[in-house]
């Protein structure tokens, strides 16, 4: 038999591309893609070789297609040969751009993470080396469509200089890649990346480099990829336990990773579709928010994923509604979140929950997004679900199902979702029925038909005109029921709502189709930051505390804190005082020198006051009114206007304007024994 690999010659030219397709394409067995020759196939050693009757004429023009086979696998090769360059290159961006948005990455243990979580992981730890080289042999691809896997032996060098010398871990073994791309001229994107290891040696050298990067700081997964910048943004993920009702509840809270130790972020409650569990649409979108510095919760309703709850597999709204808010009180709780700043995003069906939660409490949830919103009322249940009659065999299917679950105890379940079984609540629809979209491990493929009558009675546009926060509406005419969408605009009770509409965007593109989903997430973060925004930065609070325990001070008559709030040198002037009174008094001494005798002479003191900044944050000005109880049983009230200068927390000027017929008429004689003033001197404070 002749290898196709003796003829890479010949593929260098149009024709001799067309020789090696036709030679393989009359040959049985997968193509391969041998080492660092892009393009080169080789039929099986095993498949023995056949005559065909295709034809060569017929062949050649569509190998000059860009969608040709032979593209394909130089493509596929290109991409996982990038990877392993772009990682020894340190050049995060790149790397990044190889995979999907949603990658199942399996080191040993699977898991479900964002491009850029696999980037920051990498990062963290090649980076501490001082290089490293990835080497393939032998790549192999086998394209199926829209579908692709390859497969290399590999090498990986990793070297560390320490105070001893170099030292070097080497590992070997066979990495396995899954691709995949939207369309049959789209760019192919990794989907899943496996590592078989074979031998390591060094591994002192990788102990020494782990140490290193822990001290660094290593980010943790997942992560999604910065929209604005293009640059990988760490999150964090943590795991929250919580009740709603009786149940325990079990919920992710993504975080951004950088932010700042003792931050308050603005909080995001993320629900997804109906019959779905936190690891789907919701985690995705999730994950999109903590990457633009917004957090984000989700969580399993009761009776679905991880959460408890007796009953299992039933989509109940008025249940679900509850957890929402249970929710909500559980991420206001965190250390991390500002409680003030709360928000709800709700994705397909969960959106009419979402609509109903805020409605309820809208001092909780603040602001309201939804993407995809499945939004129906009485009338639009009847064009989805086949009209009167269609709608009545749902009810009595579910009254049927609740009545046996009554009678014996036992639930009985129908698939959630399929493409052969017609009995699924959800007939051949795509995601679901899909491995590597929605059908997530975590996904139990099962529901209760007992759900039916709460569903359809369930009137999600019911609560919109009590929506008064902000709203912002993502959908499109090609997903489902966009005119629930529309009408819950033409409702709702908020004076700001905005809506996207994005072109030819399916229901299902919106849980998890790179484009649709950093459009709508694009949207959604700038709607939160807007309207989550954390209030300015109180320039002037600090002066105004100042000038609060001036009064406060004066009115628990604590003379030595009084004194304590100027500073050595400072002034109060008086404008308008009386002849025979002080205009200005100078320095901390002269100044409690003439506040001394009033705890004797005054039985009270209060100051109603209003306070408020100057454009210089170091002035207040405070309109206030002295209400004063005299010792010897006399009254003592006038109106005030002051303006305080603070500076390093210590009052270095007050200037009071005030009546001072009111003040000679409330004394007459006894004002400078009051006040500890001289008249001889002139009105300065005495001795």
């Amino acid at each position: 038999m002749r290898e196709v690999s003796r003829h890479r010659r010949a593929v260098t030219s149009p024709a001799g591309r067309a020789w090696l397709l036709a030679a393989a394409l009359l040959t049985p067995g997968p193509w391969r893609v041998h080492g660092q020759a892009p393009g080169i196939g080789a039929r099986p050693e095993s498949a023995p070789p056949r005559r065909g009757t295709a034809s060569l004429h017929a062949i050649v023009p569509t190998l000059m297609q860009p969608t040709s086979p032979f593209d394909d696998i130089e493509s596929v090769t290109t991409v996982v040969r990038g990877i392993a360059e772009s990682a020894d290159a340190r050049d995060w961006h790149r790397l990044a751009t190889y995979f999907a948005a949603d990658v199942t990455l399996d080191y040993g243990t699977p898991e479900r993470l964002a491009p850029a979580a696999i980037v920051a992981r990498w990062s963290t730890l090649l980076s501490a080396f001082e290089r490293t080289q990835h080497r393939l042999d032998a790549v192999t691809v086998r394209i199926s469509g829209n579908r692709a896997e390859a497969t290399a032996a590999f090498t990986a060098t990793h070297t560390i200089g320490l105070a001893a010398g170099e030292r070097t871990w080497t590992l070997t073994g066979q990495y396995v890649w899954t691709l995949a791309r939207e369309a049959t001229t789209g760019p192919w994107r990794v989907t899943g990346m496996r590592m078989r290891p074979g031998t390591s040696t060094g591994e002192d050298a990788r102990i020494a480099a782990e140490a290193r990067a822990a001290s660094r700081g290593a980010a943790l997964a997942p992560v999604a990829a910065d929209p604005a910048h293009g640059r990988p943004h760490a999150v964090r993920a943590e795991r929250v336990a919580f009740r709603s009702g009786h149940a325990p509840m079990v919920g992710t809270l993504y975080l951004p990773a950088e932010a700042r130790a003792g931050a308050r972020l603005p909080g995001v409650v993320v629900t997804g579709a109906w019959m779905t569990v936190k690891e789907q649409m919701a985690g995705r979108y999730a994950r999109e928010l903590a990457a633009r510095g917004i957090a984000a919760f989700v969580f399993d309703f009761r009776g679905w994923g991880e959460s408890g709850g007796m009953v299992r597999q039933r989509e109940e709204p008025s249940a679900k509604i509850a957890d929402i808010a249970a929710a909500s009180a559980a991420l206001a709780a965190r250390p991390e979140i500002d409680p003030a700043r709360l928000g709800g995003l709700g994705i397909c069906a969960s959106a009419g929950y979402m609509v109903a939660a805020a409605a309820s409490d809208p001092t909780r949830l603040r602001s309201v997004a939804l993407v995809a919103p499945w939004l129906h009322d009485a009338a639009i249940v009847r064009e989805v679900y086949g009209g009167e009659a269609g709608v009545a065999r749902l009810v009595a299917s579910g009254r049927a199902a609740l009545a046996g679950w009554a009678t014996t105890g036992a639930q009985r379940f129908l698939p959630a979702a399929s493409t052969t079984d017609s009995s699924a609540v959800m007939f051949g629809v795509p995601y679901y029925t899909e491995a590597d979209r929605g059908m997530v491990a975590a996904w139990r493929n099962q529901v209760d038909p007992a759900f039916w009558e709460g569903w359809l009675t369930f009137d999600g546009l019911a609560a919109a005109p009590q929506l008064t926060q902000p709203t912002v509406l993502v959908h499109s005419d090609a997903a489902a029921i966009p005119q629930g969408a529309r009408r819950l605009l033409e409702r709702v009770g908020a004076t700001d709502t905005k809506a996207l509409w994005l072109e030819k965007v399916t229901q299902f593109d919106f849980y998890d189709r790179a484009e649709p989903v950093r459009t709508a997430s694009d949207a959604v973060a700038a709607h939160f930051a807007r309207t989550l925004a954390a209030a300015a930065p109180d320039a002037g609070a600090a002066s105004r505390a100042v000038v609060e325990r001036f009064f406060t001070t004066l009115e628990a008559k604590d003379l030595p804190a009084f004194r304590a709030l100027w500073a050595a040198d400072g002034v109060q002037r008086m404008p308008f005082a009386p002849a025979g009174f002080p205009t200005d008094l100078v320095g901390r001494q002269a100044i409690a020198r003439q506040y001394g005798g009033l705890p004797t002479a005054f039985r009270s003191m209060r100051f109603p006051r209003r306070l408020a900044s100057l454009a210089d944050p170091e002035r207040v000005l405070v309109e206030y009114t002295g209400e004063i109880a005299r010792a010897d049983g006399g009254r003592y009230d006038n109106r005030y206007i002051g303006v305080f200068t603070v500076r390093d927390g210590r009052i270095t000027e007050f200037v009071e304007y005030f009546d001072p017929i009111v003040l000679q008429r409330a004394f007459g004689s006894t004002l400078g024994q009051t006040f500890n003033v001289d008249a001889s001197r002139g009105g300065a404070p005495s001795p």
